[in-house]
């Protein structure tokens, strides 16, 4: 009688069939707490070492630095560019002061020369009141001068926008500063000249018959008539030719003025010239 497989017991080739077939389990325990982890230096969580922070910040500093450098590089040559286009500027200005100088020079020269005549048109009329010839050149050159205008385009800009800081050459602003100061010295003699002049015109005309005096004002030197004295006795012909003298050495004073002017000028043309 055969016995059902379930009630009997296993054979030992079945015992090991079934072990064989069944898979091995193993107790696969995690290696992580085994494992150890390496964190990358840009991970979230890597914490930066002191001389890391250090590199960084050298490496920033460094490069605003040299920006700082290269935009101050860039300005300065800007402002040196600026500052020669200024004293090409002022050298063109010079060039028509000048021009200005030389005409000025011309004509008080020739005033002076005229005026020469002072003292010895004195003894004349002192002798002979009616030999007044000689007045008539003298006073002719009393008037007819010139003004000067003052080139200042260039210097007024180098003050109102600060323009002297530009010119980096010191003896150049200097020499540019020391002209100004001796063109505003010039413009003061010429405005005292003017005052002289206008003077000694009132005090000739309280000397002299309106139609002489109208007449030589009017016509061109050495082609006026005699004028007519309207008091001939010494007094009053002393302080006629009082009147001229003082003109003469305020015009003898002008003169020299704007001779040494003029020489300025030419001079601190060359020197800018030299140096641009």
């Amino acid at each position: 009688m055969t016995l059902p497989a379930s009630a009997r017991e296993p054979t030992e080739v079945e015992v090991e069939t079934s072990t064989a077939s069944q898979p091995e389990t193993q107790n696969s325990k995690p290696q992580t707490d085994a494992m150890e982890v390496h964190k990358h230096p840009h991970h979230v969580t890597h914490k930066k070492k002191w001389n890391e922070y250090l590199l960084e910040f050298l490496m920033l500093f460094l490069a605003v630095f040299l920006g700082f450098i290269a935009e101050n590089i860039r300005e300065d040559q800007a402002e040196k560019k600026r500052g020669e286009e200024y004293v090409k500027s002022f050298v063109e200005d010079l060039k028509k002061d000048t021009a200005q100088f030389r005409m000025l020079i011309s004509e008080y020269t020739e005033a002076d020369s005229a005026t020469n005549q002072i003292t010895s048109c004195y003894d004349t009329v002192n002798h002979h009141a009616n030999s007044t010839v000689c007045l008539s050149t003298i006073i002719s050159y009393l008037t007819g001068f010139t003004d000067y205008i003052y080139t200042d385009r260039t210097i007024q800009q180098l003050k109102n926008a600060g323009g002297l800081r530009l010119i980096q050459d010191k003896t150049v602003a200097d020499s540019i500063i020391s002209y100004d100061a001796l063109v505003r010295g010039e413009l003061i003699h010429q405005d005292v000249l003017e005052n002289y002049q206008s003077s000694s015109i009132k005090a000739i005309q309280n000397e002299i018959d309106f139609a002489s005096f109208h007449q030589l004002l009017k016509s061109q030197p050495n082609r006026v008539a005699s004028p007519q004295l309207l008091k001939t006795d010494r007094l009053n012909v002393d302080e006629l030719f009082n009147t001229l003298w003082t003109f003469k050495i305020n015009l003898e004073s002008q003169l020299a003025h704007v001779q040494r002017l003029k020489q300025k000028a030419e001079k601190l043309i060359s020197f800018l010239e030299s140096k641009s």
